[in-house]
């Protein structure tokens, strides 16, 4: 372009009467509106496109600004119209809601009214469901208590050994919650009756039983109730835990035995048979089985207690040996009286030939007599002495084991303490044990003692008579 201004010939609208001058002056402003009008038209607008023709003139420039802007006018308008169309449907919803507010409302009142009276009906339901039942939700725990009760029972029951299937359903009523089926109670108290009929019944089955040797094997047992369970004449204890039979090492007396044996061997519906029943189903049985019998009593006596025995037969022999001599003393004696003839066998015949040797001279006769039966009382009272001091002595040999048995229990004690009572049971035995051994042998030795002197004596006080009566005989001889 030459340096010469080239305008364009003004048409028709605004440029029109523009004149170069004026167009030069106001063309900063222009182009500073037209770029304002621009950026506000590029914030508002929304449908504008992505990029424009540049215009060619000026008055191009201001027709597209003024076009643009009624454009825009156009599209505030409808946006005008839309916002008013959507805050009119914006009021029409908001009533809408304020209504539904209104009758929800009224709803909820209605509701909470309905509420109020279902919690005043459901209180009055469960007074009279309280006052009704009474003590029925205590039932659940009474029901679990005499299930455990009952299967505690049944668990050492002997009759569960025949019927193990009882155990379940008092097992599973000991963990159910709540209250029990009518059924399950029902078939509880029938267990109940029949655990008491069985106890008065005795039956025969097959149950595995371990010998002493350790041995399980399958037998025929014999119940006898609730109460004692044998099997060949041998008394059996019942292990819960496996649920079997245990043949102890040690039985009862031979005597229970038999009677064992008699009621096994027993048709049915015999005759009565005598047998012995144990209530506390094998604790008594236990406690006899495990009673020492006398041999072991006297082992528990120690050395104190041998020598206590020793003394007691010692006792015996010579209470033997002076009761036989007494006696054939006093035969000797008898068979003497009735013979005339004087015989040395025998203390009378013996001082009748001292009477015959001293006859002549009173007062010698009277010595001689009385030098006889002197001589005959040792041989008449010999042992008795003996037999005196070991009644004496065994009480205080018994005291004696007492104290040692006291001592021993003292130093159990001092090593393992009072917890376990089988600990001092040693030392409590021999203290017991010997004191009943001294007692044992004192109180027979004192009465053996007292019999056999009174015999001595009897036979003493007939040499005394035979003797007083040859004195006076021989004094009646001589004064004649």
């Amino acid at each position: 372009m030459s340096g010469r201004q080239r305008w364009r010939r003004p048409g028709p609208g605004v440029a029109g009467f523009l004149t170069p001058g004026l167009t030069l002056a106001l063309t900063p402003w222009l182009t500073l509106g037209l770029i304002l009008t621009l950026g506000f038209s590029g914030g508002v607008a929304t449908a504008a496109p992505p990029e424009a023709e540049p215009a060619a003139s000026l008055e191009e420039l201001l027709r597209e600004v003024l076009e643009q802007g009624g454009e825009e006018e156009r599209l505030r308008q409808e946006r005008e119209q839309d916002f008013l169309a959507a805050r009119d449907r914006r009021r029409a919803l908001l009533e809408a809601l304020r209504e539904d507010i209104q009758e929800a409302k009224a709803h909820t009142s209605e509701l909470q009214d309905r509420k109020n009276e279902n919690l005043d009906e459901l209180a009055r339901l469960q007074t009279e469901l309280e006052q009704q039942s009474g003590n029925l939700r205590q039932l659940g725990g009474v029901v679990r208590r005499v299930a455990g009760d009952t299967h505690a029972a049944l668990r050492d029951s002997l009759v569960s050994a025949e019927h193990p299937e009882r155990e379940d359903l008092a097992e599973r009523l000991v963990v159910t919650e709540g209250l029990p089926a009518y059924g399950e109670l029902r078939r509880l108290w029938t267990i109940l009756l029949e655990e008491m009929v069985e106890s008065g019944q005795s039956s025969r089955f097959r149950a595995r039983v371990s010998g002493p040797d350790g041995l399980s094997r399958n037998r025929e047992v014999l119940r006898v109730g609730a109460f004692n369970v044998v099997s060949g004449g041998l008394f059996l204890r019942y292990q819960p835990e496996t649920r079997s039979f245990l043949e102890p090492a040690r039985q009862p007396p031979a005597a229970l035995q038999r009677q064992a044996l008699e009621l096994e061997k027993a048709p049915p519906g015999a005759d009565l048979h005598l047998f012995p029943l144990d209530p506390t189903r094998g604790s008594v049985l236990s406690l006899l089985v495990e009673r020492p019998n006398l041999v072991e009593r006297i082992h528990q006596g120690g050395v104190v207690g041998y020598v206590i025995i020793a003394l007691g037969g010692l006792c015996l022999l010579l209470a033997a040996e002076r009761w036989l001599l007494l006696a054939l003393t006093g035969h000797r004696m008898r068979r003497q009286q009735r013979n005339a003839e004087a015989v040395a066998d025998n203390p009378m015949g013996r001082l009748l030939r001292a009477a015959a040797a001293g006859a002549g001279d009173l007062e010698a006769l009277q010595h001689r007599l009385d030098e006889a039966v002197l001589r005959e009382i040792p041989a008449l009272q010999r042992g008795l002495g003996a037999l005196a001091l070991i009644a004496s002595v065994a009480p205080l040999l018994g005291l004696l084991g007492t104290v040692v048995g006291i001592i021993e229990t003292f130093q159990a004690i001092t090593l393992f303490g009072t917890g376990d009572p089988r600990v001092m049971s040693g030392g409590i035995s021999e203290a017991l044990v010997t004191t009943v051994l001294g007692l044992v042998v004192a109180i027979p030795t004192l009465f053996i003692h007292g019999a056999l002197l009174a015999r001595s004596r009897r036979l003493l006080h007939a040499l005394d008579q035979k003797a007083a009566g040859l004195t006076a005989a021989a004094a009646m001889a001589s004064t004649a």
